[in-house]
């Protein structure tokens, strides 16, 4: 008996190396034991080409162990010679000539036995259209039902034609209902700015580097010193993918290559990777030459056919140095089409096992294909692997720049104005898409006249563009465009009756939609997510350059003004320089407070006009509108992690992720403190300006969140209690509610000036710390607000650690029997502290103090309320100024 270790593996993909190695290591434990040991390893559909370099380098040449392994074909032929199931000769042979002749064949294993699956290629056609099915020994298949089961197992047979041989009926039609795979290759744009379609090679700007590296690559699958055939650019949405592939088709033709771009929104079944090998095959004809006329194929068998000329054609090609690419660009629409993905994988495995001159070529978008384990990023993940990848980042300041020098050009103007081209940098942020769509704009702009500086006064951001793009639609042309944007791509099949073909043409003239082979998509996936979530999916990207306080004060004058004002009534009224008008507009449309119109200025929030109201309704939507730019949501990233930043550190992060912006070290630090002081009015953040350091905003259990711009000031020298004892209290009750609830400070029914006052009491009674965007509440002000009854006690206690009142105190002592008005009790509290008060001040400093004295129970005499309430009743007072004060 000889000892057989044997295991068998099966996976869509071929089997790879590290299972292979694990089998080996088994084995290898039993040899050392037995020496006659011998392994048979069975891998459907076969090992890749990393294992078997592994077993030509350490099993093959080793005479000492018996160690087999069978992959696909070997189990067929075994099968073949060993089981009583047809040739595939036979199965070939019953195919009758008048419906076409025999491509490749399927045996498949079932439960229920093995089936044969026979492709059919049409007469006169050049890939298979339809399949007859057979069982195990070769008798024609008709029965429904086993067609519906091996469908079901097989879904790529639904994509066929299935006819009945016994009397060549066709007893199902495809899923696609015979309608035709359509090829389209990659259009580019007809002009420069023509921003619905990728760039044409003679308008591409940019991705020098990029270019070399695919260079490179190629000569590197020419001089065998790569084992990839695969090229792989991946990027987000409207960074340039198709562009770059339309450019590397061109500059390797140019070189003497064979390149070829497919749109791969047009595929509609597992059929689609053999018409587009049919395609580029035909295309290339004889490869200039380099073919002889027995040489070119004019039929594919099958997807075994497709690989097996393509195998050969590279082989040809190696002998001339010369490469054949075909690209299939936006190659994420067939993550949701798993047939036809399965058989791009396969396709793309075998020519990689081939290591011969054929490259295919993917694009797909990273921000659509996240990180999981389930389909389809197994299958996508087996294709990156064995791809040369190239990341596309976005524009630089130097692509930005020749992108603009290409605007100058085609408007055959000396120079653009320094601040479009900054606006035109600043808002693109460096997505070449978008640079082109507002270069587009700019052109329309100048070329009807407008002035560029009108033009970068009134620049429009991606969602005022988008709206552009709808404005003029009919109400039904918009909503068609909207349900074409749920489906697209989708086919004119798809497409129905209900969608009027007037209105698809109205739109595909007007190229919001753009028609591929039998499809129709949206011009641009950005637009097309825009018109399904009606938000921009791309985050916005400005710099505030105007003051917090001067928009403040720009929308304070418009909501009292109505919310409408002519640009000149409203120059003239904020008393702003033209420069200074124009970027306070332009923040101020930026934030999304006010919309431009000719000579208009509109407001587009409506807000209030009381103050406290008005600062805190315009508060919530700047700090939403804030969160939504894209540069101060890497600062907020970064202080997750980070806790503080200094401004020289948040000045290094915005030039970091502004590289299409060209500005000096000084121009980015001033753009770091403004957006330091904005995101501080927000309370996104806190800025102390003082050290210049920005910190994570976080609320202690004994703060509430507040932020007003008295908040952080503090009196210098003697002070005197600035407000009486009420609404001293009432604003002490808010603050302990509002640290309750775990909210804002509820402030209305104040005057501003009345909270102000009262919170500068409160710190100096030592009952509240005022930080820059919040309160502390110490401990004596819960006792103070919690327990009415020690009110007075806990007050006395407090106020007399403030040194006037304390005096104030001793004079109410020494005059208690004397009746006293209040302007000569200010007097003797002047010349006691030594200040410099008018008469009027003093007078009012004693009344604030007396009232303060009273509500503390630390008014003797004649001061108390006791005596006054006594004197009020026996007779009038003769202390006229006692009246007055309350």
């Amino acid at each position: 008996m000889v000892p057989l270790y044997a295991e068998c593996k099966y996976s869509e993909a071929s089997i790879d190396s590290p299972k292979l190695q694990a089998f080996f290591g088994k084995y290898m434990t039993r040899w050392f034991k037995d020496k006659r040991s011998q392994a048979l390893f069975i891998a459907l559909p076969g090992i890749n080409s990393h294992a078997k370099g592994f077993y030509r380098e350490n099993i093959e040449s080793n005479s000492g162990i018996t160690f087999r392994i069978l992959e696909e074909d070997d189990v067929l032929e075994k099968l073949f010679r060993f089981t009583d199931i047809a040739q595939p000769e036979i199965i070939a042979k019953n195919i009758p000539t008048n419906i076409g002749s025999p491509g490749d064949w399927s045996l498949i294993y079932t439960d229920k036995g093995m089936f044969w699956v026979q492709y059919i290629i049409p007469t006169g056609g050049g890939i298979p259209n339809k399949i007859a099915v057979f069982d195990a020994k070769g008798n024609p298949i008709s029965d429904r039902a086993t067609v519906d089961y091996l469908i079901q197992l097989y879904p790529e047979i639904g994509d066929f034609e299935i006819i009945t041989i016994e009397n060549v009926t066709i007893s199902q039609t495809s899923r696609v209902q015979k309608e035709a795979e359509q090829i389209v290759e990659v259009k580019g744009s007809s002009t420069c700015f023509e921003y619905q379609f990728p760039a044409s090679p003679e308008y591409f700007v940019g991705r020098q580097e990029v270019l070399s590296e695919v260079y490179s690559y190629t000569e590197a699958v020419i001089g065998k010193k790569t084992s990839s055939r695969g090229l792989l650019f991946e990027a987000n949405s409207g960074w340039g993918k198709s562009s770059v592939v339309l450019a590397c088709v061109d500059r390797l033709r140019q070189k003497g290559h064979f390149a070829i771009a497919i749109d791969s929104r047009s595929a509609s079944s597992s059929q689609f990777i053999l018409h587009v090998v049919d395609y580029a095959l035909s295309k290339f004809g004889d490869f200039d030459g380099l073919l002889s006329e027995g040489q070119i194929t004019k039929i594919i068998t099958g997807f075994e056919g497709a690989v097996k000329t393509l195998v050969n054609i590279g082989q040809i090609l190696e002998q001339h140095n010369k490469v054949m690419f075909i690209f299939l660009d936006q190659f994420e629409n067939l993550f949701f089409s798993h047939e036809a993905l399965v058989k791009i994988r396969d396709l793309f495995l075998k020519i990689q096992d081939a290591q011969t001159n054929v490259v295919l070529g993917f694009s797909w978008k990273t921000d659509l294909v996240g990180v999981t384990s389930e389909f389809p990023y197994r299958i996508r993940d087996n294709i990156r692997d064995s791809s040369k990848q190239i990341n596309l980042s976005t524009f630089s300041n130097v692509e930005t720049d020749a992108l603009l020098d290409k605007l100058k050009e085609e408007l055959g103007i000396r120079t653009l104005r320094k601040d479009l081209r900054f606006f035109l940098s600043e808002f693109s942020q460096g997505y070449p898409w978008l640079l082109k769509k507002l270069c587009a704009h700019v052109k329309t702009q100048i070329e009807n006249g407008t002035p560029q500086a009108d033009i970068a006064y009134s620049l429009l951001n991606i969602e005022e563009l988008f709206q552009e793009d709808l404005r003029g639609l009919s109400p039904e042309e918009e909503d068609v465009l909207r349900r074409i944007a749920k489906l697209a791509p989708i086919s004119v099949q798809e497409l129905g009756e209900e969608f009027k073909p007037e209105v698809i043409q109205s739109l595909v003239h007007r190229r919001l939609l753009v028609r591929i082979g039998n499809k129709y998509d949206v011009y641009w996936d950005i637009f097309r997510d825009y018109l399904n979530s009606s938000r921009v999916p791309v985050q916005e990207n400005y710099i505030l350059r105007t003051q917090v306080g001067s928009v403040l004060r720009a929308i304070k004058l418009l909501v009292e003004a109505g919310g409408n004002l002519s640009t000149s009534d409203f120059q003239e009224r904020t008393n702003l320089s033209e420069k200074s008008l124009y970027n306070v507009l332009r923040d101020m449309r930026l934030l999304g407070f006010i919309k431009v119109d000719k000579d208009n200025i509109a407001l587009l929030i409506d807000l209030p006009k009381e103050t406290e109201a008005f600062e805190e309704a315009l508060r919530n939507h700047l700090r939403e509108r804030l969160k939504r730019n894209r540069l101060i949501w890497r600062i907020l990233k970064t202080l997750e992690d980070r806790e503080k930043l200094t401004i020289s550190e948040v000045s290094e992060l915005l030039e970091n992720s502004c590289p299409y912006i060209s500005a000096t070290e000084k121009t980015w630090q001033t753009y770091a403190h403004s957006f330091a002081k904005w995101m501080h009015f927000t309370v996104l953040v806190i800025y102390n300006s003082r050290e210049k350091v920005l910190s994570r905003y976080t609320l202690g259990a004994t703060e509430v969140r507040d932020l007003r711009p008295f908040l952080a000031k503090r009196r210098g020298g003697i002070v005197a209690p600035p407000i009486q004892f009420t609404p001293i209290e009432r604003v002490a009750i808010r603050l302990v509610d509002a640290r309750r609830q775990g909210g804002r400070v509820n402030w209305s029914g104040f005057k501003r000036s009345t909270v102000k006052k009262s919170l500068v009491a409160l710190e100096e009674l030592g009952f509240i710390r005022r930080n820059p965007s919040s309160i502390s509440l110490l401990p004596d002000i819960e006792g103070f607000v919690n327990s009415p009854e020690k009110r007075p006690e806990i007050f006395a206690k407090a106020a007399l650690n403030i040194h006037s009142f304390a005096i104030f105190i001793d004079i109410l002592q020494e005059n208690k029997d004397k009746k006293l008005s209040l302007a000569e009790l200010g007097m003797k509290l002047k010349e006691k502290l030594g200040t410099d008060w008018k008469e009027g001040t003093a007078k009012t400093n004693a009344k604030i103090m007396l009232d303060w004295a009273r509500h503390a129970n630390l008014a003797p005499g004649v001061w108390s309320y006791k005596w006054r309430r006594k004197s009020i009743i026996s007779q009038p007072t003769l202390f006229s100024d006692f009246e007055k004060e309350e």
